[in-house]
């Protein structure tokens, strides 16, 4: 397997709206706003997410398991890296069989499986931000997420109008002084500076395990999309242990231009604030020390 070329996962798309339909200028504040040219209602809900992760709230509940993959994460994906604006984009190409790329157990329910869609970044300008979920009021420096549909349901627009069709799963990243083995699809981020340009990659979903040998304890909690329109249809699932990357990265993601155009803004701060939790209760498969 080339583990160079798995970040390429991590890129996934966040929701099919435009560059010029929204942007982060409040770190995703103002997107309810009715006094907005496009407001996102949903963005208002009271399941919303990213939240902070407050440990002292947490709740430990024992039945919670592992999350187990099934054959397809170990099987190569082509598919395309692009520039949507928001962050890069990954996406499977057209006529690929996926269904064999899913998830199931942990939170999810008994018979329940969770195919994999997309993966994306979220990043910031400083190593102390760029994460969207926070822990204990603490920003990590960049977050993935893996976004996954549930397979009871056809079509992505299908699964997000109900409330167990996403299913997510995040990853801190820390900037540290570490062997980096993505080096390569980083610098892929060169070729598509502009948005709306692409460039192919190949991915092993279990690459990405495999470089995470610790990757086992979870937070869970039911929220939204965290990018309009905020639909409040997903099973979050956010590893405890951070990823390790190179400050290159962020760097090199932070020089791509939300237009076309050396003077174009770029995709800076990509990340929405943290939002209330109400009377939601996130729970843990491991008790907190």
């Amino acid at each position: 397997m080339n583990a160079a070329i798995i970040i390429g996962a991590f890129l996934g798309i966040i929701v099919s709206c435009r560059a010029e339909d929204w942007n982060y200028a409040a770190q995703g504040g103002d997107w309810c706003d009715a006094g907005t040219d496009l407001p996102f209602p949903k963005c208002c809900g009271t399941s919303q997410s990213p939240i902070d992760i407050d440990t002292s709230a947490v709740t430990y509940d024992s039945t919670l398991g592992n999350i187990h993959f099934g054959p397809g994460y170990f099987n190569e994906v082509p598919g395309m890296l692009e520039n949507n604006g928001h962050t890069m984009v990954f996406k499977p190409n057209l006529g690929v069989d996926m269904s064999d790329h899913y998830f199931f157990d942990g939170p999810v329910a008994d018979g329940i499986t969770y195919k994999f869609v997309q993966l994306h970044f979220h990043w910031g300008t400083k190593n102390t931000d760029g994460s969207e979920h926070t822990v204990d009021g603490a920003q990590y420096s960049m977050e993935m997420h893996m976004v996954h549909i549930n397979t009871a349901y056809d079509t992505f627009a299908e699964a997000k109008a109900a409330a167990d069709g996403l299913a997510v799963l995040g990853f801190f990243m820390n900037i540290e002084n570490v062997p980096f083995p993505f080096k390569s699809m980083a610098n892929q981020s060169k070729k598509i500076r502009n948005v709306d340009t692409s460039t192919p990659v190949s991915v092993y979903l279990s690459d990405f395990f495999s470089h995470s040998p610790n990757m086992i304890d979870y937070f869970t909690y039911q929220g939204s999309l965290t990018t309009p329109t905020c639909d409040e249809a997903v099973t979050w699932i956010v590893y405890k242990e951070p990823l390790s990357t190179k400050q290159f990265f962020p760097r090199f993601l932070s020089l791509l231009r939300t237009a076309v155009g050396k003077g174009s803004p770029l995709v800076r701060n990509n990340y929405r604030e943290p939002q209330p939790l109400g009377i939601r209760v996130v729970k843990s498969n491991f008790e907190m020390v």
